[in-house]
């Protein structure tokens, strides 16, 4: 199904990908590091600490947030490259229709999905809580009180979870109520 032509051109949209990302990732840890060095090393943490721990576990959350963005901007730059050397052009003189050209690039970018949806379903809140934790010791922006009383949220269409007060450090919730809602 896949002809060579396709192999190249979906490589090719991933290798692009994939640098996008990596290049996106190199600015945002060079930003954020800038923005928030001075407060790192004021309430305490290493450098080994802050590139050990905390930027290693905020590297999935860039990636969670940069991956639709990254794919949109490999997908652009690739078919404007494949344009600029009269690739398309010669594919739809031949006779190609326009859904046969998209699939080197739906195909790879419909598995970049589904990674992502693992990646952000399992990997990234780990991560999160390990960063969350770190930028509550060692920065001055974090919030002195994490949301404990009065939580809301939906577990499911129809369905609301209430807690009146939770407990961090016991890991106890109280007044917790299971709102069940039909149609």
């Amino acid at each position: 199904m896949f002809s060579l032509y396709d192999r190249h051109v979906a490589r090719r949209f991933l290798t692009e990908y994939i640098i996008l990302v990596a290049v996106l990732i190199v600015c945002f840890v060079v930003l954020h590091y800038v923005e928030y060095v001075d407060d790192f090393m004021d309430r305490g943490a290493t450098s080994r600490d802050v590139f050990l721990v905390y930027y290693p576990n905020y590297v999935p959350e860039i990636v969670r947030l940069i991956s639709p963005l990254a794919l949109f901007l490999a997908c652009v730059h690739l078919t404007g490259r494949l344009a600029q050397k009269m690739e398309l052009a010669a594919l739809q003189t031949a006779g190609v229709r326009l859904v046969r050209l998209m699939w080197p690039f739906v195909v790879p970018a419909v598995a970049v999905t589904v990674v992502m949806f693992w990646f952000g379903g399992w990997l990234v809140p780990e991560s999160n809580r390990v960063r969350i934790d770190f930028e509550l010791r060692y920065t001055k922006d974090a919030p002195e009180i994490m949301e404990n009383n009065n939580i809301h949220r939906q577990t499911g269409p129809g369905s609301v979870l209430s807690v009146g007060f939770f407990d961090r450090s016991s890991q106890e919730a109280r007044n917790v109520t299971l709102e069940r809602f039909d149609g």
